[in-house]
């Protein structure tokens, strides 16, 4: 919920506060998204909706940024859309989070040749077996 305005207050002052709430919320969430990066592109379908969570919360981060930047900007709406966007945000990477979770590797071998299998549910290529 966005912190109204008081109407002593300047707008830099109230700018200040809804940044003070809001800029945590936004570092936290990057940092989970950075945490889950590496894993999330050993998978392909992973990497595609990583990259689309990452590229609108980009968006989304610099929009607002933008919005209490500019003096003639509403700066309410911007802390607005930030609740909203967080709360997305939130369920998508909680989503991504538990698909990694779920991503396994494993070893497969047909004669000699052996390959590294890494996917959510992996299963060996035809004329492989699973190494035991």
């Amino acid at each position: 919920m966005p912190v109204q305005a008081d109407p002593s207050q300047s707008r830099e002052q109230h700018v200040a506060e809804l940044k003070a709430i809001y800029v945590p919320q936004y570092d936290s969430q990057y940092s989970r998204l950075m945490a889950i990066k590496t894993k999330a592109f050993t998978v392909t379908s992973l990497k595609k909706s990583f990259n689309t969570v990452m590229d609108d919360f980009l968006d989304v981060q610099r929009t607002v940024y933008s919005a209490w930047a500019d003096p003639l900007a509403d700066a309410d709406a911007a802390a607005s859309y930030s609740d909203e966007e967080i709360g997305e945000f939130e369920i998508s990477i909680t989503y991504l989070e538990r698909q990694v979770a779920k991503v396994a590797t494993i070893t497969c071998i047909k004669g000699k040749v052996t390959k590294k299998i890494t996917d959510i549910s992996p299963k060996c290529p035809s004329g492989y077996v699973k190494k035991k």
